[in-house]
Parts: C-alpha cells; sequence; structure tokens
C-alpha cells in the first residue's frame, strides 16, 4: 500500500503525544533503515528503546520536523554510525538523557538544529554539527 516505509520498526507522521516504553525493534535482514522515523510529530517520549545495528549511515532514530521529544532510557546498538539524527528547520525542544551511546558514533544534527539537541547524563555520546542534512 505505501511501498518501503523511512524505518524499519516505527514510522510515525504528522502526529502528536507518543509513547514508546520498553521497546525493542529487531528485523529479519540487515537494515539500513533506521529503527524509530518521527516526522512532523510534536510530543513524543521514548523510554528503553534497544535497536538492531543500522548499517551504512543512516541513525538509529531519526527525527524531522519535530518538538518536545524525549529520549531515556535508551541503548545504541554496536558498530552504528549515529543513535540520532535531527533536521529540519522546525525542530526543536529535543532531549537525549540517561542513553548508553558508548557503541555508536554521536549524535548528528545540521547545524541548523544544533541548539535544538540537548544531551543530559548518557555514557559517552557527542553531538556532532554538519552544514548539511
Amino acid at each position: 500500500m505505501f511501498g518501503m516505509i523511512p524505518a524499519y520498526g516505527l514510522y510515525a507522521r504528522h502526529a502528536a503525544g507518543i509513547t514508546l516504553r520498553d521497546i525493542s525493534l529487531r528485523s529479519t535482514n540487515q537494515e539500513n533503515r533506521p529503527a524509530v522515523c518521527l516526522e512532523d510529530v510534536q510530543t513524543a517520549r521514548i523510554q528503553n528503546l534497544t535497536a538492531a545495528t543500522v548499517i551504512g549511515t543512516e541513525p538509529v532514530i531519526r527525527l524531522k520536523n519535530v518538538s518536545s521529544v524525549s529520549i531515556y532510557n535508551s541503548t545504541a546498538p554496536r558498530a552504528t554510525r549515529f543513535f540520532l539524527h535531527a533536521e529540519a528547520d522546525h525542530t526543536s525542544d529535543v532531549l537525549v538523557s540517561n542513553c548508553d551511546l558508548s557503541k555508536t558514533m554521536n549524535i548528528h544534527t545540521p547545524t541548523s538544529v544544533t541548539g535544538a539537541v540537548d544531551l543530559h547524563n548518557n555514557i559517552a555520546g557527542k553531538k556532532v554539527a554538519s552544514a548539511s542534512a
């Protein structure tokens, strides 16, 4: 009906008030799509997420035009390049807290939204800004 969606686990678009708790996402094949992709979402909470390794350059979680998104107590899978990629000029108020990011490189944000993402009390993890998405 929709063809290939942008995430192998959960894709939400034009939504509000999403809560994901104690969720484990796996795929039968190696994936180069994010586990979670939120687009044009207001108010979302992700807590205790574990996901399969994402191959290539895609993150575990991709956010586009979101506001008030909190990600807590989640673990980045081994050998995944980015845990989170936030993009678009309308992205704001993203919090990543108490997550284990030691097995991934970092959080990726274009320079236009670098201030929109806050990191608190995580194991490892750093923000990397770039001029392009």
